[in-house]
């Protein structure tokens, strides 16, 4: 009777546990998350992606109780840019939003990178770019007008993808051009309107010279380009007196003219203002009294300014290659800028008469050759000279010889060599030292 009376206990007990195992099992725990309601619907807490499909949607403090959500997808809605701002405004930065930008009559997924538009829909895009991921690739397949609205969306491109390549094409003043084009040859085109090009500087970074020898411009109008687009090389041709020259020459000379006294410094001033490229320059026997403008050519690295009017040769001072300077015949009162050109070598100021301070040269410890000769310049100083410059530098201090060349300043290697791209300056291909120039075939 014991055990089953107890067999009966057992079993009554197993019922009720089950009963209340079931009962709690229909009952919510106190520890599990409550579901979320968004909209009028009820989503799980844990929910990482959510659709909106509704255009009148607005609970976005319901979103916000979300905490485990990624992704907002809106494609489905018609939004502006400022409803997008609005909304994205609710949500938290750490939510991927989808949805379709209006771009003219197109809408567009917001993930895209990679663009093949027109260029209408290339100034759509840019002031839109915020919405979009990094642009990793682009091409117009249209012909690109050169049109400030399509110039002012490439610089911005660019600027905000400095990485990123554009491939377009277009045309200007006749001639094709694309992408991959570096050099646009102009030369003999009659131009009058400029701001074509000026459009295609900006569209086309990848042309980083353009020539446009006598194509009717001014100096001005050149120059104005030269300093606009200082990344750019625009080569012209420059008038002086009977001589024309390009303004990526590397070495010019008057040899040629010889004595011409009328050419002066406004003759020059082209040469002066444009021709940067310059590594030597013989303007020797002519009129020239000021050549503050000389600054300009800040490449210069042998000069002849022989028998001319000079007195101040200050501006020398600010052209840091200077290696060969020959100015004798002149008027220089005053030798103490040279000290600013350490990189001097060959120094000849024979008859200048009244020059001071020329002790300077003491200061130069490059210098090779020193002519000083039928300068008035004292045996004191002479002496400081002699004692101070390097003991393997030729120099020449006496008030004799071979007239103004004395010593044999001509029988150099050096001042051959020069003598021969001055004389031959038109055929120069590069001038790479004053001891080595090369000459084109």
């Amino acid at each position: 009777m014991f055990f089953q009376s107890g067999w009966k206990k057992g079993v009554v007990l197993s019922v009720w546990m089950t009963a209340l195992v079931l009962l709690l099992a229909g009952c919510a725990s106190p520890f599990q998350p409550k579901d979320v309601t968004v909209g009028g619907v009820s989503y799980a807490p844990d929910t990482t992606d959510f659709v909106v499909t509704r255009s009148d949607f607005n609970d976005y403090e319901g979103l916000r109780q979300l905490e485990s959500l990624k992704v907002l997808d809106l494609t489905a809605l018609e939004l502006t840019g400022e409803a997008y701002d609005a909304i994205a405004a609710q949500v938290s930065d750490q939510v991927k939003i989808l949805w379709s930008v209006p771009l003219g009559e197109k809408k567009v997924p917001n993930t895209q990178t990679d663009w093949q538009v027109s260029p209408d829909e290339l100034v759509e895009l840019v002031p839109n770019l915020r919405y979009f991921p990094p642009v990793a690739s682009l091409s117009i397949e249209e012909e690109c007008p050169l049109t400030e609205e399509v110039a002012g969306s490439m610089q911005t491109l660019r600027e905000t993808y400095p990485d990123l390549t554009v491939a377009c094409h277009s045309q200007i003043y006749g001639q094709a051009i694309d992408s991959s084009t570096d050099k646009l040859v102009l030369s003999n085109q009659k131009i009058k309107d400029v701001e074509p090009l000026r459009l295609a500087v900006r569209i086309f970074p990848a042309i980083k010279t353009y020539e446009m020898c006598e194509c009717g411009l001014s100096d001005e109008v050149m120059g104005g380009l030269r300093e606009e687009f200082p990344d750019v090389t625009f080569i012209w041709v420059v008038h002086c007196g009977r001589f024309s020259i390009r303004t990526d020459a590397q070495v010019f000379s008057t040899w040629e003219v010889k004595a011409a006294p009328e050419y002066t410094e406004q003759t020059f001033a082209p040469l002066f203002r444009y021709c940067t490229e310059l590594r030597a320059l013989d303007l020797g026997h002519h009129g020239i009294k000021d050549i503050s403008e000389i600054v300009n050519l800040k490449k210069l690295q042998a000069l002849d300014l022989t028998d001319n009017e000079i007195k101040d040769i200050s501006p020398l001072a600010e052209l840091p290659d200077l290696t060969f300077l020959m100015m004798f015949d002149n008027k220089i009162k005053d030798l103490s800028p040279l000290e600013n050109n350490q990189k001097l070598e060959d120094i000849n100021i024979i008859f200048n008469k009244y020059v001071k301070n020329v002790t300077v040269v003491t200061k130069l410890p490059r210098l090779r050759r020193l002519f000083i000769a039928y300068c008035l310049v004292s045996d004191e100083d002479k002496e400081i000279i002699e004692k101070g410059i390097p003991k393997d530098c030729q120099f020449a201090k006496n008030d004799y010889g071979f007239g103004k060349y004395d010593s044999g300043w001509r029988w150099d290697d050096r001042v051959k060599t020069l003598r021969n791209a001055f004389g031959h300056w038109r055929k120069v291909k590069e001038f790479r030292s004053c001891d080595d120039v090369v000459f084109y075939e």
